[in-house]
């Protein structure tokens, strides 16, 4: 059922018909409060949507699935722009190694030492 109710999601969510995705996954955590799958389409959903509430979905997500080096990018990248520092930084503090090794963390880590002002911070990455 909890399956399906993603599923129905992200066809709402395609066709732009957001109201119908929020509650087909609100139902679908109401079923299963830790899945993962309809945490992070719920991130998604609320991102996409410009609501504040996301950055605490994505982090959410990004807990629930901790060797999922895409979610805590996720996470980092809209900490980022949402001006929350320590979000971004506990996101990407809590990268594996192997993340911290590749561009995308590179960029966010850039990007986040550009925000709080420290430019050779910055440069070095």
């Amino acid at each position: 059922m909890e399956s399906r109710l993603v599923s129905q999601a992200k066809e709402y969510m395609a066709k732009k018909d957001f109201h119908n995705a929020s509650l087909s996954l609100q139902r679908a955590l109401e079923l299963n409060p830790t899945s993962v799958n309809a945490t992070d389409l719920m991130a998604e959903l609320l991102e996409s949507a410009g609501a504040p509430t996301a950055l605490s979905w994505r982090a959410q997500a990004s807990k629930m699935d901790p060797s999922n080096a895409d979610k805590r990018f996720h996470w980092a990248n809209l900490a980022i722009q949402s001006g929350d520092i320590a979000s971004a930084t506990t996101a990407l503090d809590g990268m594996s190694e192997q993340a911290k090794n590749s561009a995308d963390y590179h960029k966010l880590a850039g990007a986040l030492a550009w925000t709080t002002h420290h430019s050779e911070e910055a440069e070095q990455h």
